[in-house]
């Protein structure tokens, strides 16, 4: 969603000693975990994230993103779908794109980390992609998959974001807010990560698609930062 109308009100942690990708939101050597409800344009974001960082230019039209090379490995969709969203956000041929059927093997990415010639890595999504084959977000063995993900990731400075789901709120009502209770899966994911965000639609919205970016907190964000953002899911705007 580029560019977004962006309110901080709160800011995140320091810069300091933080090598920052892209500053308050991504970290260099950091697992990030986008948590979102279907429709809330999580995709969107990430691909928009990852043309801030390969351009080297403003990410939601705001914050400067540190230029580097991106890769990213679409699975929510079959290639043809993702092939026609890069062309209608006019993303085609800019960054590497990379597509795997079924399950990720975590020996063909590792590889891909180790060599650093990307510094930032996308998934789409971890239902997809780090799932299948009997292997499901509840199992303990996706949560190792992450800590064995986040390792290679934090020894080689690259940087990483994943999107997955959250639960659906109790009795269909409405989300006012997000929690790291409510990313689906094992309560152990969040700790396999460096930081949690979660994306969602705001109650009470104060303008048409307002969407709201929180960070859950672990190691480089303030828990709590809010980010509220404006969007239009049609042109991917």
């Amino acid at each position: 969603m580029n560019p977004f109308k962006l309110n901080l009100l709160a800011l995140g942690g320091g810069v300091g000693k933080i090598q920052w990708l892209v500053p308050e939101f991504i970290a260099r050597g950091a697992l990030n975990l986008l948590a979102a409800e279907k429709g809330s344009g999580k995709t969107t974001l990430v691909y928009r994230l990852a043309e801030a960082v390969q351009k080297g230019e403003r990410f939601l039209g705001q914050i400067p993103a540190t230029k580097g090379r991106v890769l990213i490995i679409p699975g929510d969709e079959p290639p043809a779908d993702s092939e026609y969203k890069f062309r209608l956000m006019g993303l085609e041929d800019l960054f590497d794109i990379a597509y795997f059927r079924g399950l990720l093997d975590l020996n063909e990415l590792e590889p891909h980390i180790r060599s650093k010639k990307y510094d930032l890595i996308v998934i789409d999504s971890a239902t997809s992609i780090l799932t299948g084959n009997d292997l499901e977000v509840t199992d303990t063995e996706f949560t190792r998959n992450l800590y064995r993900i986040g390792k290679c990731l934090s020894e080689n400075q690259v940087s990483f974001i994943v999107p997955t789901h959250l639960n659906k709120p109790m009795e269909n009502r409405i989300r006012k807010t997000v929690t790291a209770h409510d990313i689906s899966g094992l309560a152990t994911i969040s700790n396999a990560c460096t930081d949690l965000w979660a994306l969602y639609k705001v109650a009470e919205p104060e303008w048409p698609d307002h969407f709201r970016l929180r960070c859950l907190g672990k190691r480089y964000c303030r828990t709590d930062t809010l980010w509220d953002l404006e969007g239009d899911l049609e042109d991917f705007s």
